[in-house]
């Protein structure tokens, strides 16, 4: 009897895990499915914290007969809960995620976007880091530059040009002093934030190289250390300190009081490894801002740091199913416009963002 309990039980934990407990999981309209209309089916995708309402009522502008669906997440781990629905055949119709998902998975439980004329709207850098054996499964949904964040409202009243490599940011700094202008804040409250000062300003010289290449792979193998040609990286990264870029006080110790000096208006840049809004106010009023890429020396070999705010898939499911499969290709095609971009992004005059398409004016 105890032995059928245990597997009653386990029966019930696996269904919960799938399902991610049913008050986790909720459709948007109080839990409504939307009825089939038009003789279209709908087409499902869920938010995991996202509102996709704009989205809707952009996509319905553009393709009235199509029904979007939108399910809720409001579970901590949609991580692994995507990526149990995948392997389950339990996913929405459109497929979402914050990341790449394992490459045997895309394969196996995605449809090929490839053969489709609007795969070809995404620059081809976006194409090559998609490209899974050549074929693509995940189109990203913009990306936040993070990096030096620069007040361009005071670079305009000083009539100071932009540097483009280190060497330009060197003969700019003594300007800014000059005018009376903060040079720099910087985060320094994590850690991590030095590390990937480290790394980044790293990128643009020894890491890139294939000696680099080969340092990295060695030292995650347990057979490098940080001597050597690493220390090219500690020596460019004492630059940017001696500069000012780069710097430690106590009273601004906080992240959000490095911002907040920044936001003040008279801070020429801000080092940030995180997005950060592109003015003074969420309003969009205010100084305006801008972000440059992690400067090499000579301006060659500059480096940005970018990351995709969700990654959309189609369901591989959508075969059996013609009509939701013409539907969710549309969807997909209204994704690879600007409208279908920013529609879909939390938001977009907030962050910096770049999407990942051809013709954005970046």
């Amino acid at each position: 009897m105890k032995k059928y309990i245990k597997s009653a039980l386990c029966a019930v934990l696996i269904f919960l895990l799938i399902t991610g407990c049913t008050n986790t999981l909720s459709d948007d309209s109080a839990g409504k499915k939307e009825s089939k209309t038009n003789g279209h089916e709908p087409i499902t995708i869920v938010t995991f914290g996202r509102n996709y309402e704009p989205f809707k009522r952009a996509l319905k502008k553009a393709y009235p007969k199509i029904n979007l669906e939108i399910i809720s997440y409001k579970g901590r781990n949609s991580s692994r809960y995507t990526t149990t629905l995948l392997k389950t055949d339990n996913a929405p119709d459109i497929f979402t995620s914050f990341h790449r998902i394992d490459e045997k998975l895309q394969k196996e439980k995605l449809l090929s976007l490839s053969g489709y004329s609007f795969v070809s709207k995404y620059d081809m850098s976006v194409l090559n880091l998609a490209d899974v054996d050549g074929s693509i499964y995940l189109l990203p949904n913009g990306y936040t530059i993070s990096g030096i964040f620069y007040n361009k409202t005071l670079f305009q009243k000083h009539n100071w040009e932009v540097p483009k490599s280190f060497r330009e940011l060197q003969q700019l700094v003594p300007k800014i002093k000059e005018a009376g202008v903060t040079v720099s804040v910087s985060e320094n409250q994590y850690p991590g934030s030095a590390f990937t000062y480290l790394f980044t300003l790293g990128a643009t010289n020894f890491l890139s190289t294939q000696d680099g290449v080969r340092w990295k792979r060695d030292f995650l193998l347990g057979k490098a250390d940080a001597s050597g040609e690493f220390k090219q990286c500690a020596q460019y990264l004492q630059k940017w300190i001696d500069l000012g870029m780069l710097s430690y006080t106590e009273e601004l110790h906080d992240d959000s009081k490095a911002e907040e000096y920044f936001a003040q208006g008279n801070t020429a840049f801000l080092m940030k490894i995180s997005p950060f809004r592109v003015s003074q106010y969420d309003d969009g009023t205010g100084d305006q801002y801008g972000v440059l890429p992690w400067l090499s020396e000579d301006g060659s070999n500059n480096v940005a740091l970018t990351n995709a705010n969700r990654y959309f898939g189609l369901n591989k499911n959508l075969e059996k199913n013609p009509q939701k499969l013409e539907d969710a290709l549309k969807v997909m095609e209204f994704l690879s416009t600007e409208e279908g971009q920013l529609a879909a992004l939390e938001n977009p005059k907030k962050d910096s963002i770049v999407l990942p398409l051809k013709e954005f004016n970046n």
